[in-house]
Order: structure tokens, then C-alpha cells, then sequence
């Protein structure tokens, strides 16, 4: 992907994603020029007196619901109110009824030149918003007041992938890069209450350093999330390690049956 990456994020509330320039990833992209973000107050595109974005719901009246009017006119505005021919933007509405945000999703969407994305707030927006969008994302099965919330989450998760905002190796050893969680880590002191650092991270040895850290990743899946040490992909986890499939199927089978490496 060659050119700087653009988020536009479609809000009745700027001031809330604008806090995402002021730390973490999105502000050292921004800084170093990576990502541009453009936030845009849907409100400024209603054409009633008083600006007023929502209205009752049709069939129940219970609750306010965000218009679809304001949303399409910001979307003609920016130039992506229809689908993209060569497919240089994807637009977003972040809602509870969407995929669920995941590592490979956040990486997927890290592939395009432009993000556009839509947050909802009240009971939500009018459904003819749908002929706008190319998906809908949700954080899981739960319900945020904000759709801001949701946005500055997804929008964090997208830029750590682009090129050049973090460095590869520390991607690389992050939970989900290679289907498992990441392993137990320590730092100084050495001991803190009778509990050590385990003297193998101290040895100089790398191939063991490197073995034990996998066998903490493994141990760890396998007790916090089952569901994923069932899903171990072993030919990617060789490529991604450089051990065999028989030192593999050792250091699993020694990570089941030890269990975490978490103490001396």
C-alpha cells in the first residue's frame, strides 16, 4: 500500500475521536505522518432548523434514532457515498449486529488506502444506512452507549498493522499473531516476594529462551482459551518459529503436560 492511510469517522461527537491523536499508536502515526484522520460532524448535514440528527421510531416509538439524511449527505460529500470501484476505501458502521472485530479483521482493513467509519448512538441508525456501507463491525456481543467507543477501538486495532507504525518483531510476538495468546513475561527484580524470574530467560541460551516462550504461549492458550489451542495451525506455527514439526509436537505436548512456566 504506497500513499498515506485516511480515517474519516462520521460523529455527532468530534471531540471524542479527536482524543485519538493525543496518544498511543495513532498519535506517533500522525506525527510521523502515516495516517491522516478526518473527523466529520454528521450534524452539520441536517437541513432542519435546529440540526436535529434523530427522530422517533417508526411501529414502536420507544427510543430516538439517528437519521439516514445527514449520514449519506457527509458520505456524498467525502466522495464515498457508493461502493469503490477499485476498492481504494471500505466504509464501516460499527453496530452490534456486524463481524466481530478480530486481529485478522483489523488486519484486512490495515490492506485498504482509506477507512471510513460511521458511528451510531441512541437506538441506533435508520436502516436504509445499509445501501451505504460495506460492513458492519461490532466488539461483541454487548451494548456501548457510544458508537465513538467502538470507532476509536477499531480505528487503534486497523492502524498498529499499517507498515512502519510498529515494528514488525513486536507484532509478531503479540497475542493472536500466530493463532495463540501471548506467553507470561517478567521483568526486574529478579525475585519480588519469593517468586523469580525463571532462571532459563536469564541463561544467554536462545534456542531455549526461545523454546520456553513458546511453551508458556501454548500453556497459556490452553488454559485461558481452549478454543483457540484446538485451532493450533502447527505447519504455520513452524514457519513461524523455525522449529520442526516433531520439536513442535514435543514442546506441546511438554506445554499440556507442564502446564505454565509462571515460577522457579
Amino acid at each position: 500500500m504506497s500513499g498515506k492511510f485516511r480515517v474519516d469517522v462520521l460523529t455527532i461527537f468530534p471531540q471524542a475521536i479527536n482524543c485519538l491523536a493525543s496518544f498511543g499508536a495513532i498519535k506517533r502515526a500522525l506525527r510521523r505522518n502515516l495516517i491522516e484522520l478526518n473527523v466529520v460532524n454528521f450534524r452539520d448535514y441536517c437541513l432542519n432548523k435546529h440540526k436535529q440528527v434523530d427522530d422517533t421510531v417508526y411501529g414502536t416509538g420507544d427510543g430516538m434514532l439517528i437519521k439516514v439524511e445527514p449520514i449519506v449527505r457527509a458520505l456524498e460529500n467525502l466522495g464515498v457515498a457508493s461502493p469503490s470501484k477499485d476498492r481504494s476505501y471500505w466504509r464501516v458502521l460499527m453496530g452490534p449486529k456486524g463481524t466481530v472485530l478480530s486481529n485478522s479483521v483489523a488486519r484486512d482493513l490495515a490492506k485498504f488506502r482509506r477507512l471510513v467509519v460511521i458511528c451510531g448512538h441512541y437506538e441506533g441508525i435508520d436502516d436504509r444506512i445499509r445501501s451505504y456501507i460495506d460492513e458492519e463491525i461490532s466488539l461483541g456481543d454487548f451494548i456501548l452507549s457510544s458508537g465513538e467507543l467502538a470507532a476509536m477501538v477499531l480505528i487503534d486495532a486497523v492502524v498498529r498493522f499499517l507498515p512502519s507504525v510498529i515494528a514488525g518483531e513486536s507484532l509478531r510476538d503479540e497475542s493472536f499473531q500466530d493463532g495463540l495468546l501471548e506467553g507470561p513475561q517478567w521483568t526486574r527484580p529478579y525475585e519480588f516476594r519469593g517468586q523469580r524470574v525463571p532462571d532459563i530467560l536469564r541463561s544467554g541460551d536462545h534456542l531455549k529462551v526461545k523454546e520456553f516462550n513458546l511453551k508458556g504461549k501454548l500453556a497459556f492458550t490452553l488454559w485461558k482459551r481452549p478454543d483457540l489451542f484446538k485451532g493450533i495451525d502447527l505447519l504455520k506455527l513452524k514457519e513461524n518459529t523455525g522449529f520442526s514439526l516433531k520439536k513442535l509436537e514435543e514442546i506441546i505436548y511438554e506445554a499440556i503436560w507442564e502446564g505454565l512456566p509462571c515460577r522457579t
